[in-house]
């Protein structure tokens, strides 16, 4: 995924999370996950396939 977004000169920071430690602590059970975190703080979570569009979207919403 890292080599993907860098590819694609994306900005934003990605965690994948092989071992499971990260949705066990925050209790997510959906793949894939989306959490927004601005500034330490969650904006919000999503789950489930996205669009480029939705993902867009919720990052707005977000005002990242």
């Amino acid at each position: 995924m890292s080599r993907y977004l860098e590819a694609h000169e994306y900005q934003f920071q990605n965690i994948n999370d092989t071992s499971g430690a990260i949705s066990r602590d925050w209790g997510i059970s959906v793949t894939p996950t989306i959490a927004i975190i601005k500034d330490g703080k969650v904006e919000t979570i999503t789950t489930g396939v996205t669009t480029p569009v939705g993902l867009f979207a919720r990052l707005l919403l977000s005002k990242i």
